[in-house]
């Protein structure tokens, strides 16, 4: 039980340096940017930042998501291609030459794996800023 206990702290540790040292380098890259102070630039720019941010955050969230999901284990990417209901169920998954646990699956014919479905979209949505309006509200 110490092992897995300390398994899942490394993972855990690995995706937070990860995650912070992705985040701040997204934030860094667009103050950088910026040729003005937040609240003079125009609103389509204030909403461009926004899209970049949220573009490299969520990779950043998508891979985190993974390596806690994966927990130490062998893990492979895939697309769902198709899956089919018969006597049990099969599924065609698209799995990339490159992945680095490719040799694992292969190893695992006719053996049980188990299968993780990390559900990243749940940890990208939230409330997402908007930019300033170019012209105040009227109050009346």
């Amino acid at each position: 039980m110490k092992n897995k206990v300390n398994i899942e702290t490394q993972a855990a540790t690995i995706s937070e340096k990860f995650l912070l040292g992705d985040l701040i380098k997204a934030c860094l890259a667009e103050i950088r940017q910026m040729p003005f102070a937040w609240g003079v630039l125009p609103e389509k720019d204030q909403q461009k930042i926004i899209d970049r941010l949220q573009a490299k955050i969520s990779e950043a969230v998508r891979q985190t998501v993974q390596i806690i999901a994966a927990d130490a284990r062998p893990a492979l990417h895939a697309e769902v291609e198709s899956v089919t209901f018969k006597d049990g169920i099969k599924a065609i998954m698209q799995i990339s030459k490159s992945c680095a646990d490719r040799h694992e699956l292969a190893d695992s014919t006719g053996q049980s794996v188990l299968i993780v479905l990390p559900q990243m979209d749940k940890y990208l949505g939230g409330d997402m800023p908007v930019p300033e309006k170019d012209q105040p509200e009227l109050t009346i």
